[in-house]
């Protein structure tokens, strides 16, 4: 099997790229609505054998302008698939803005790709052979995600870390390293594979590594185990919750001139009991930002808002609002 980083080598830089970017594409995959965190172990060792193949000799380190393509490359594929989403806010008066989604939807991944080449960069001048090359790996990509997170405003969206956290015994880890720590728990122990691959890599290694992967999932497991409460959620009398979430399409959702009939459609859905005339919610909850409008400032809305809901009912909200005045004297 170590051939196959031999076979990377020879197909040469451009095949290597696209690889490198098929390589993030699929990583995406392992974050929300997917979930399917098995892509990374798939990805992430194929990634680190790029960077392997990217060596001009065998005694060499990956050059760091070769390593940053391929991270570049990487980093595209993975935000290009992570992030299409954004497009939809440009559906939105699509008449004035729709000619904006190709660029909005194509340049934010290849800015936040630059994280991703300069952690394989970092991955690259950390290079050691074997066990060594994962461990750079993790650091440097490490160091990029907390580093995409914070500078420029921060963009910390799809970090590594958040596909673990889809378990919720191994998301209490974060409890104590953080989503960073969480972020470096899973590059780490889901590019183990790696090592069945990697040239100069001892058989001791390429078993030890990836069963050092194992114990450490365990580990994380066992800790979310104890620390997660397995006593049963306790309940309150008296409560009856309606918790609305309309099927809205984004280009409608915040649609000035569908402002009447997305608010007569919450309390339609808010008011209809389907349990009988005698069931009424103590407390309805809507999404946050539910309104193409500020809801604060519109009178006529919170009054057919109160004179629908309940006596009594708590409306439980998030509204975008304004604050007048800012920055002047």
């Amino acid at each position: 099997m170590v051939g196959i980083v031999e076979t990377l080598r020879r197909a040469g830089q451009r095949p290597r790229a696209v690889s490198a970017w098929l390589a993030g594409a699929l990583c995406s995959f392992a974050m929300p609505p997917f979930g399917a965190w098995a892509a990374l172990l798939i990805g992430l060792p194929l990634t680190i054998m790029l960077l392997e193949a990217a060596r001009a000799n065998a005694d060499a380190k990956p050059g760091l302008n070769a390593a940053f393509q391929l991270g570049w490359c990487f980093g595209f594929g993975y935000h290009l698939f992570g992030l299409w989403w954004i497009g939809s806010a440009f559906l939105v008066q699509a008449d004035e803005y729709a000619w904006l989604l190709p660029f909005a939807v194509v340049l934010l991944p290849a800015g936040l790709a630059v994280f991703s080449g300069l952690g394989c960069a970092i991955a690259a001048w950390l290079w050691r052979p074997g066990i060594g090359a994962v461990l750079a790996f993790s650091v440097g990509m490490t160091i990029a995600e907390y580093a995409r997170g914070h500078l420029l405003t921060g963009f910390p969206w799809n970090l590594f870390g958040y596909a673990a956290t889809q378990d919720i015994m191994i998301a209490q880890t974060a409890s104590v390293i953080g989503v960073y720590g969480l972020t470096f728990l899973t590059l780490l122990c889901l590019s183990a594979p790696a090592l069945f691959v990697l040239p100069r890599t001892g058989r001791s290694v390429r078993i030890a590594g990836p069963v050092l992967a194992v114990v450490l999932v365990l580990g994380a497991y066992g800790h979310g185990h104890w620390r997660h409460p397995g006593a049963p959620v306790g309940s309150m009398d008296g409560v009856r919750l309606r918790i609305v979430q309309p099927n809205l399409a984004q280009d409608e959702r915040f649609s000035i001139e569908g402002r009447d009939w997305i608010l007569e459609r919450y309390l339609e859905m808010s008011t209809h009991w389907g349990r009988g005339a005698d069931w009424r919610p103590t407390h309805v909850l809507w999404p946050e930002s539910a309104f193409p409008f500020f809801l604060n400032e519109d009178g006529p809305a919170l009054q057919a808002i109160a004179d629908r809901l309940p006596a009594g009912a708590a409306l439980i909200t998030g509204a975008a609002h304004r604050q007048h005045g800012v920055g002047r004297e």
